[in-house]
């Protein structure tokens, strides 16, 4: 089954990053495995703390900023398909199914994006996904 290594930055929101966590935990994992890396820049909150309860592989910087904190995460994965999400962002329960589907079907592809939806602080949708 592939490793589907997925990269998570953050730094002081421990509330949005333990939902962004738990949308990646109720993925429907149908043939594959997931790698979960968060890369924690320097929090002073409980972030530490929130991330204990999760089987992740957690790494601390101190604020060497999102871009190189998520190159670490990357330089750490070990996955054969590599995933960004933000820690103010989550997934939809069939989210890695539908790209790996892609990437079946089309093997010469080098990356796949998924569709997105903004919402409102209450999570109710605006714009077109």
């Amino acid at each position: 089954m592939p490793l589907v290594s997925v990269i998570i930055t953050t730094r002081n929101r421990a509330k949005l990053l333990q939902e962004a966590l738990e949308s990646v935990l109720d993925v429907e994992q149908q043939g594959f495995e997931l790698e979960i890396i968060v890369v924690d820049d320097g929090s002073t909150d409980d972030t530490a703390a929130m991330i204990a309860r999760y089987p992740v592989i957690y790494v601390r910087t101190n604020g060497i900023g999102m871009a190189r904190a998520r190159n670490t995460g990357l330089m750490m994965a070990n996955g054969e398909f590599l995933t960004l999400l933000d820690d103010d962002d989550v997934w939809l329960p069939s989210n890695v199914v539908a790209q790996l589907a892609v990437f079946a079907q089309h093997p010469e592809y080098g990356v796949v994006h998924a569709q997105s939806q903004l919402v409102h602080a209450d999570c109710t949708p605006f714009g077109t996904p």
